[in-house]
């Protein structure tokens, strides 16, 4: 016998999807997850809701033979026989400022409207109503990087710019293990009106977390990447905090970046920007050469540069004098085993005339991480030598080795997966990979960095410029009398940078080579990933569409291109378009990424 109340929930479903005339219609941009679906839909509104709808509002609608969530992207008083929109799902809707921003960003990016709507609110659809916002709107300013040297100076020109701060200050860390070290470190628990906002949170406080954001009028928010799409029109300043790490690029697709989405909410907002790092990035560095931002005039303290050590001298030696004033920090590549090479007469990395870097294949032989080209032996590009080195590093058998030398200290080791369970005390010796060292209160008495040779021979477009972050961030831990050993020659441009206590030195150098081979700041990277099919008819539209304006590397699954920067707009716009239709045929598509990680 059929239940009645599910006749009745079924007949009034399929009433919610008849078509009727009404008076007033909506475009709603609906959540269907179908890449190619991702233009709106006409739904009519019913009298009942005409005064809760608007630009924003976010709402429920039928389609097919389900309801969806949706955001109205347009309302118009034109009659027309649609579905209903079934209901208001927010007594909020989103404000124009947000609609804008939401736009912009999902069209630099290729990506849906509800591609970049997941990373605005977690959990936005479950939740009932949100206190009223208010939008603090200011003239565009110019963003500023502000540097800091030591890692109490990095603490305490944030503690001075919430001080300063008239509304809401946002503060960006690139890692989860970097912001619990500056809540540790800073005892921010201690101050006024703290909201941490990180992944460690639940969806159930995490929804309630975003309230409290929403409703607040002064408090410094601090959390990671994906906080900086939180609270909209109710930020006062925002920090990104060592934009160069890599860890400010998201990981999924559509791979947006930390330092673009800052400067876009800057300029749509009118929000203070500041980047407050060790070290900038290129991208960042010549927004400085161009006068397109500003340098803070605020002094930073530095390490003491008469302290500071190179590969001729003896580390060890240098540990032993310095063990009784406090802890001892070494840092190395990687704890398992890795492979880098170099020039044995210059030092120069094995570097391809396409501008990409050479790196060993698993099987005999050598090819380009940018073009692929194959090679059979190494050449020089600088002195046409082909002597190389090849460097294998790991860090267990360094705490075997060290722990042989230190007989009476305790040996820490700390890794990715591996974290530091006790306080550091004086005469420990931790031994840490790149990033993830514990802060000690006082410091540390001396910091000894290694594998600088493997590190900055890396097969990759940005490695040197890493380890002039990595050495900078870490120099930075050191105590005001302690030493610092690096693990390059005196006359490397890195340890000269740091010797003279100055981390854009010789970036203007490496702008001009990124310019003269046309990598970035100065062109774009795309990767492109996909079925061998797919990528070359989209190889063969992209030649007919840029004429020579841009440059295509093939391999078995992906392609990379290099384009001008003025044409990214319009090689997005077409690589998305393509994307659309090949879903819209029910075809394999394709994925691609925008940046020069891991060229």
């Amino acid at each position: 016998m059929e239940s009645k109340p599910l006749r009745l929930k079924r007949q009034t479903a399929n009433a919610q999807r008849k078509e009727e005339e009404y008076l007033a219609t909506a475009e709603v941009l609906v959540n269907t997850d179908i890449p190619f679906l991702d233009h709106p839909f006409s739904y009519g509104i019913p009298a009942s809701l005409r005064d809760l709808i608007r630009r924003g509002s976010l709402v429920q609608v039928p389609f097919k033979e389900t309801f969806l969530p949706g955001i109205v992207k347009e309302v118009t008083e034109r009659k027309g026989i649609n579905r209903p929109i079934i209901k208001v799902i927010s007594s909020l809707p989103l404000s124009e400022m947000e609609m804008n921003f939401l736009e912009i960003v999902s069209n630099k990016y290729g990506a849906s409207f509800f591609d970049m709507f997941r990373f605005f609110v977690p959990g936005f659809f479950s939740l009932e109503k949100f206190p009223d916002r208010r939008y603090l709107l200011g003239e565009s300013q110019m963003p500023t990087l502000d540097l800091y040297g030591l890692y109490p100076t990095m603490v305490s020109k944030i503690s001075e710019y919430y001080r300063l701060c008239q509304g809401n200050l946002l503060v960006i860390f690139p890692t989860a293990k970097s912001l619990r070290r500056f809540i540790e470190y800073a005892g921010v628990s201690q101050w006024p009106n703290v909201i941490i906002f990180d992944s460690l949170i639940n969806v159930s406080n995490r929804r309630a977390t975003v309230n409290k954001i929403r409703s607040s009028e002064k408090s410094i928010i601090i959390g990671l990447r994906g906080a900086s799409f939180l609270n909209i029109g109710n930020i006062d300043s925002m920090i990104v905090v060592d934009e160069i790490d890599s860890a400010h690029a998201e990981r999924r697709t559509p791979y947006w970046h930390t330092r673009e989405i800052a400067l876009m909410r800057m300029k749509i907002e009118g929000l203070k920007l500041v980047f407050l790092s060790s070290v900038p990035s290129p991208e960042i560095f010549l927004e400085i050469q161009q006068k397109l931002m500003s340098a803070a005039s605020s002094e930073t303290r530095y390490f003491n540069r008469k302290r500071i050590s190179t590969i001729e001298d003896d580390w060890v030696r240098l540990m032993r004098s310095a063990q009784r004033h406090g802890p001892l920090l070494i840092v190395t590549a990687q704890p398992g085993n890795f492979q880098a090479s170099f020039c044995s007469r210059c030092g120069g990395r094995p570097q391809c005339q396409c501008g990409g870097f050479i790196s060993p294949n698993k099987s005999p032989g050598y090819s380009c991480k940018l073009c692929y080209l194959a090679l059979g032996e190494l050449v020089c590009t600088h002195c046409a030598s082909k002597r190389f080195q090849h460097l294998f590093k790991g860090g267990d058998q360094l705490a075997s080795e060290i722990g042989k030398q230190f007989p009476h200290s305790r040996i820490v080791q700390v890794h990715g997966e591996k974290e530091a369970v006790e306080e550091i005390a004086d005469g420990d010796i931790v031994i840490s990979t790149y990033g993830v060292a514990p802060i000690p209160s006082r410091g540390y008495s001396g910091v000894v960095l290694l594998d600088g040779q493997f590190l900055s021979n890396l097969p990759y477009l940005d490695s040197e410029l890493m380890l002039r972050y990595q050495w900078f961030s870490h120099l930075s831990l050191l105590s005001s009398t302690g030493f610092g050993y690096l693990s390059l020659p005196s006359s490397h441009r890195i340890v000269q940078a740091i010797l003279a206590k100055d981390p854009l030195k010789y970036l203007d150098q490496l702008l001009q080579e990124r310019e003269e081979s046309q990598m970035p700041p100065y062109s774009k990277i795309i990767n492109i990933t996909g079925k061998r099919a797919q990528l070359v008819d989209l190889r063969q539209r992209l030649e007919q569409s840029f004429n020579q304006q841009i440059q295509i590397y093939d391999h078995d699954s992906s392609i990379i291109l290099k384009i001008p920067v003025r044409l990214e707009g319009e090689l997005v716009d077409t690589l998305a378009a393509f994307q659309k239709y090949l879903y819209s045929r029910e075809k394999e598509s394709y994925r691609f990424r925008i940046g020069s990680q891991q060229i």
